[in-house]
């Protein structure tokens, strides 16, 4: 058998989106995942009908668990209505592996 290589082998980069909370959300929603590895992660977040209400930003995480927060407010400042909201997150390992998660949720005002 071939020796073993001397470098060592990138974990590969999953995602992984646990239940938002508090749910359905009044008026802030955390929203946890856990990383495999370190990755640039982008919250976006639509409506039902698939408009961008708002773009959380990118930050970059390391391997583990995190969680970003949504005060319910849409790009402009203005709380958003009752109803279903979907998170797209999308993490970027500094391979340019990438991963996402749609994560349902619910507003109750």
């Amino acid at each position: 058998p071939p020796p073993p290589s001397p470098t060592a082998t990138p974990e590969p980069l999953l995602l992984t989106p646990k239940y938002p909370n508090p749910s359905p959300a009044k008026d802030k929603v955390w929203l946890p995942y856990v990383l495999s590895a370190d990755a640039d992660v982008n919250l976006r977040i639509f409506d039902i009908s698939g408009e961008l209400v708002l773009e959380l930003g990118s930050l970059f995480e390391q391997a583990g668990a995190h969680e970003r927060q949504w005060d319910l407010h849409n790009q402009a400042g203005t709380s958003v209505a009752s109803g279903i909201y979907l998170c797209h997150i999308v993490a970027t390992s500094k391979h340019n592996e990438t991963d996402d998660a749609w994560v349902k949720v619910a507003v109750s005002r």
